[in-house]
């Protein structure tokens, strides 16, 4: 990744992130919201 100072962006510039969704990051935030819908589980885990 390239980092730049505030003052070297330019209307247009852009970048992309992307993460992969883990169990893990899944049930840390369950354990974070306090949300422990079964259901909201399995539509994150089914994709």
């Amino acid at each position: 990744m390239v980092e730049k100072s505030y003052d070297s962006f330019q209307v247009g510039d852009m970048a992309l992130f992307s993460k992969t969704i883990t169990e893990s990051n899944i049930s840390n935030y369950a354990g974070i919201t306090g949300d422990l819908n079964p259901v909201k589980f399995v539509i994150l885990l089914e994709g």
